[in-house]
Protein backbone atom coordinates (compact mmCIF):
# COMPACT_ATOMS: atom_id res chain seq x y z
CA UNK A 1 0.00 0.00 0.00
CA UNK A 2 3.05 2.41 0.69
CA UNK A 3 3.73 2.22 -2.98
CA UNK A 4 0.56 2.52 -4.64
CA UNK A 5 0.10 5.28 -2.29
CA UNK A 6 2.77 6.77 -2.89
CA UNK A 7 2.78 6.76 -6.71
CA UNK A 8 -0.64 8.11 -6.77
CA UNK A 9 0.48 11.19 -4.55
CA UNK A 10 3.51 11.56 -6.69
CA UNK A 11 1.40 11.10 -10.45
CA UNK A 12 -1.48 13.75 -8.91
CA UNK A 13 1.20 16.29 -8.16
CA UNK A 14 1.44 16.10 -4.59
CA UNK A 15 4.25 15.35 -4.47
CA UNK A 16 8.28 15.47 -5.93
CA UNK A 17 11.42 14.23 -4.88
CA UNK A 18 11.72 12.72 -1.82
CA UNK A 19 9.37 14.87 -0.48
CA UNK A 20 6.19 13.93 1.67
CA UNK A 21 5.68 10.70 4.22
CA UNK A 22 3.55 7.93 4.17
CA UNK A 23 2.98 5.34 6.52
CA UNK A 24 -0.22 2.81 6.94
CA UNK A 25 -1.01 0.43 9.57
CA UNK A 26 -2.36 -3.17 10.04
CA UNK A 27 -5.16 -2.80 11.74
CA UNK A 28 -5.23 -6.59 12.38
CA UNK A 29 -1.17 -6.39 13.20
CA UNK A 30 -0.95 -3.26 14.64
CA UNK A 31 2.46 -3.23 12.49
CA UNK A 32 3.35 0.14 10.97
CA UNK A 33 4.52 0.14 7.07
CA UNK A 34 6.66 3.28 6.33
CA UNK A 35 8.04 5.05 3.61
CA UNK A 36 11.97 4.89 3.89
CA UNK A 37 14.06 7.98 4.51
CA UNK A 38 15.16 9.63 1.25
CA UNK A 39 13.84 7.75 -1.78
CA UNK A 40 11.27 9.26 -4.35
CA UNK A 41 8.01 7.22 -4.72
CA UNK A 42 8.80 6.16 -7.71
CA UNK A 43 11.71 4.63 -7.35
CA UNK A 44 10.38 2.48 -3.90
CA UNK A 45 10.14 -1.47 -3.98
CA UNK A 46 8.77 -4.19 -2.20
CA UNK A 47 12.19 -4.35 -0.10
CA UNK A 48 12.60 -0.89 0.80
CA UNK A 49 9.20 -0.04 2.97
CA UNK A 50 10.74 -0.09 6.57
CA UNK A 51 7.76 -2.21 8.87
CA UNK A 52 7.78 -1.25 12.67
CA UNK A 53 5.92 -1.91 15.77
CA UNK A 54 4.07 0.93 17.68
CA UNK A 55 6.89 1.18 19.94
CA UNK A 56 9.28 2.47 17.04
CA UNK A 57 11.44 -0.60 16.69
CA UNK A 58 11.92 -1.72 12.89
CA UNK A 59 10.59 -4.96 12.57
CA UNK A 60 11.40 -5.88 9.30
CA UNK A 61 13.64 -4.13 6.65
CA UNK A 62 17.50 -2.69 6.23
CA UNK A 63 16.74 0.94 5.50
CA UNK A 64 15.63 4.07 7.62
CA UNK A 65 12.47 5.40 8.03
CA UNK A 66 11.11 8.29 7.22
CA UNK A 67 12.76 11.18 9.12
CA UNK A 68 8.59 11.27 10.63
CA UNK A 69 8.18 7.99 11.72
CA UNK A 70 7.93 9.13 15.31
CA UNK A 71 5.14 11.54 14.48
CA UNK A 72 3.34 9.39 12.80
CA UNK A 73 3.28 6.46 15.13
CA UNK A 74 2.36 8.59 18.02
CA UNK A 75 -0.78 9.82 16.48
CA UNK A 76 -1.34 6.16 15.76
CA UNK A 77 -1.04 5.38 19.48
CA UNK A 78 -3.55 7.85 20.48
CA UNK A 79 -5.68 6.98 17.90
CA UNK A 80 -7.36 3.79 17.21
CA UNK A 81 -9.49 4.51 14.13
CA UNK A 82 -6.59 5.92 12.48
CA UNK A 83 -4.64 3.65 10.54
CA UNK A 84 -2.22 6.11 7.35
CA UNK A 85 -0.97 9.51 7.68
Amino acid sequence: MIIEGGENLFKQGLTVGTWGNLSIRDPQTNLIYIKPSGMPYPDIEIDDVVVMNKDREVVEGERKPSIEYNFHIAIMNVRDDVNAV
